[in-house]
């Protein structure tokens, strides 16, 4: 499985610095991702020779291991997650324990990676025990695995508990499970198989530290893994493009704007060779579709606010795209996505071929539901609509309290002459008469009632109608402004809504959003979601 880029490190924050120098962009790289022939890339690195990719066959769909199931791999490969943990159940089931458990240890390293990618981390982290057990138990050669596979296997499985402890917002334990793969991947450096998962997970560690503030350390790592690129046949050139950007996003925190210019032009001069923006999606390898990340310092980055709602801005050449995140203040669990797309070409765009993401990453990370709008459109329309109901119930028959007050002789009550000891209160026609006696002998009589409130009642069966219009105009925009898979014509552009239910959302998770266009994929992170104006 090949799953390089972090759901929440890599993106990494900090400010923009206006009228910041955009620096050459490199010609756009001729570069087909979905062609199985060989292809040869030039990506130029700073102070250093260029480097050379070859991406064969291998790199586009190698059958990997002779342990590993092909129907497994496809499906993980293609990000059919669901798919692979059927298919992976149906096999686990029927296993025959005969065949050595490092079969079984293999398909459990892939069951794990099935359940984290779907957002399922408690069922993950309970198939990561069992997985710990099995790996724990073989020797280093045995039925139907040799050493290296064993590393391998290991290597993966420890790329995946990096992945599962940092969902689960455990990041030390994250760097250390990448520490110990990366030393597992270098003893495997003849097995170039393996080279894409050494470069990810050094890229992973190094997106983890600068998460943490230790940009040199991060530059040091990132730097490393470009230098194991020479002569690798497992790499897709977009797995180089991803790290020069990271690259360059650590150099624009260390304050060098001129290398992070320089590699982020060379990023983008890769991801755009592919004219991935411009072509349709179809499903395939996902590590050959390109990633367009907002990074601060970036050419084709930048930001505003809008009603204190923070807005961020790609353009990226054959696009322009801008998001922007807010909470429901009612519900505390919708989230709103905001999203305009302005095609700068002269075709069409496919927009929404696949579903868009969103992740909340902490204080863990949860997978956030798509809601369609039709569905949500009806829910408020009658969630308003009882409201209104309960509103009109209470109003209706509205009463107000009326007092008056009586003076004279105090009652007699047949107790003796002049009447003897009278009640404190008695309680008639829905009221309260209440009497006491001043100095000079004289009585007062208090008297409370309640009497129907005709404005009382209209003013609540107005409210009552205001909440259901207000319902059904909050509606009516949802269905409206609904933003759905649809084709951007050449000039136009589009913008509107996408809904997503977070469960229960503290105020000022940080978020990650990714929007497809084409077979392509931009992806913002919100470092906090704030409650809609």
């Amino acid at each position: 499985m090949r799953r390089l880029l972090s759901v929440r490190a890599l993106s990494l924050s900090g400010m923009i610095v206006a009228g910041c120098s955009t620096g050459p962009i490199l010609p756009a790289v001729a570069y087909d991702p979905w062609t199985a022939d060989a292809v040869n890339v030039t990506a130029p690195l700073m102070g250093g020779s260029p480097v050379n990719l070859s991406t064969t066959t291998l790199a586009v769909g190698s059958k990997g291991p002779a342990y590993q199931d092909e129907g497994v791999e496809n499906a993980l490969d293609t990000s059919d997650y669901a798919t692979a943990q059927s298919l992976i159940t149906s096999k686990l089931s029927a296993y025959d324990s005969a065949r050595g458990a490092f079969g079984e240890a293999y398909l459990r390293t892939a069951l794990v990676e099935a359940l984290i990618w779907q957002g399922q981390l408690s069922s993950a982290a309970t198939e990561n025990k069992r997985l710990g057990k099995i790996l724990d138990g073989l020797a280093p050669t045995g039925t139907g695995y040799n050493a290296d596979d064993l590393k391998e296997l290991r290597a993966r499985a420890l790329d995946d508990q990096a992945w599962l402890a940092e969902a689960l917002g455990k990041l030390d334990d994250a760097q250390s499970y990448l520490g110990q793969a990366i030393v597992l991947l270098k003893e495997l450096h003849a097995v170039d198989r393996q080279t894409w998962r050494l470069i990810g997970c050094m890229s992973h560690s190094a997106g983890l530290k600068a998460e943490a503030g230790d940009y040199p350390a991060a530059k040091g790592l990132l730097e490393e893994a470009l230098s194991e690129v020479n002569g690798s046949h497992s790499l897709s050139p977009l797995n180089v493009a991803d790290i020069q950007g990271s690259l360059g996003a650590v150099l624009y925190k260390l304050g060098d704007q001129t290398g992070a210019t320089a590699h982020f032009s060379q990023a983008l001069a890769i991801k755009n060779g592919t004219r991935a923006l411009s072509r349709p999606y179809s499903p395939g390898p996902y590590w050959l579709s390109p990633t367009y990340k907002y990074w601060d310092g970036s050419p084709w980055s930048s930001k505003n606010f809008q009603n204190g709602v923070q807005v961020k801005v790609m353009d990226l050449g054959d696009i322009a795209i801008q998001c922007a995140v807010v909470r429901d203040k009612i519900t505390k669990q919708l989230i709103q996505a905001s999203v305009t797309v302005t095609n700068k070409t002269s075709q069409p765009i496919q927009f929404l071929g696949r579903q868009p993401v969103l992740i909340v990453l902490n204080p863990k990370a949860t997978w956030a539901k798509l809601v369609q709008p039709t569905e949500l459109a009806a829910k408020v329309e009658k969630k308003a609509e009882g409201k209104a109901k309960w509103v009109r119930f209470w109003g209706q028959g509205a009463t107000q309290t009326v007092s008056s007050t009586t003076m004279g002789n105090m009652p007699m009550y047949g107790y003796g002459y002049g009447g003897g000891y009278p009640m404190n209160s008695s309680f008639y026609n829905g009221g309260m008469t209440s009497f006491s006696r001043n100095r000079n002998g004289d009585y007062h009589q208090f008297s409370t009632m309640q009497v129907p409130d005709p404005i009382a009642e209209a003013r609540a069966f107005a409210k009552a109608q205001q909440i259901q219009d207000n319902g059904k105009a909050k509606a009516e925009t949802i269905r409206s402004q609904s933003l759905g898979p649809c084709d951007i014509a050449p000039g136009q552009t589009i913008n509107g809504s996408l809904y997503f239910d977070a469960g229960g959302l503290s105020k000022g998770s940080a978020c990650l959003l990714r929007v497809p266009v084409g077979l392509a994929q931009c992806e913002f992170r919100f470092d906090s979601i704030v409650d809609a104006p």
